[in-house]
């Protein structure tokens, strides 16, 4: 049964009103909220947003570093003071300022014979001074090759063991294997021949009077060449 009568029209009515209210708030929300855009809604339709300013930054930030471009700081003075280092065999970081703290290195030794090298030389060029040392007095190890060097003479046997141990050098200098990097190799190659270089004037005094060519020296400085070429191959082919 519907109800009937003033209170039920009453009703009805104010339910129209809060229909028709809220059609109405529906319809002005666009314009309220352009309206609390205010200033930056229009600038955004022109596409002219104003940007804020920014932050001011504390002090020193973004200056410029000693030591870098725009720099104004004088360089600090050098310490007149010394730096005392201990014997090394490599010229270290402050070698410039005690050079004679470099220990001389120890000269290879072939036959019993100190082969005259450069007092300092980088560690590669020491390392393959003594390879070739390694190489060439293994050869005394063979009965054949001992005997013989025990009949030459001690001049003789310098001159023998010097002039072997170039062959080793030049055969090193020109055969550096390719496991080694290439710009490592062009340095290596520039020692070697320093080295070379240094060690041959030596020889020149070591063999005067010498004849390497004699039947006495021929044969037995034949045979440790070729000792010693087996040895420095089997270096030189390593992986």
């Amino acid at each position: 049964m519907s109800a009937h009568g003033p209170a039920a029209d009453r009703t009805r009515t104010r339910r129209g009103l809060g229909y028709n209210a809220a059609v109405n708030l529906l319809r002005l929300l666009p314009l309220l909220l352009l309206a609390c855009a205010g200033p930056a809604g229009s600038e955004y339709q022109r596409g002219t947003v104003t940007q804020p300013p920014p932050a001011p930054a504390r002090p020193g930030v973004g200056a410029p570093v000693v030591g870098q471009p725009g720099s104004a700081t004088a360089p600090l003075p050098r310490s007149p003071n010394t730096r005392v280092l201990p014997p090394s065999n490599e010229p270290g970081l402050w070698s410039a300022d005690a050079p004679r703290a470099a220990r001389k290195a120890e000269p290879p030794v072939v036959f019993d014979f100190a082969i005259p090298v450069p007092d300092i030389e980088p560690k590669a060029i020491r390392d393959y001074g003594s390879l070739c040392a390694t190489s060439v007095d293994d050869a005394s190890r063979f009965e054949d090759i001992a005997k013989a060097l025990n009949r030459l003479s001690a001049r003789e046997r310098a001159c023998v063991a010097i002039r072997s141990y170039l062959a080793c050098i030049g055969q090193l200098k020109d055969h550096l294997p390719r496991r080694i990097p290439e710009s490592q190799r062009t340095q290596d190659r520039q020692g070697l021949a320093r080295h070379s270089q240094h060690v041959d004037r030596a020889a020149v005094t070591a063999c005067a009077g010498v004849d390497l060519a004699s039947p006495e020296l021929a044969p037995v400085h034949s045979a440790i060449g070729v000792v010693s070429m087996h040895t420095l191959a089997d270096w030189l082919t390593r992986k």
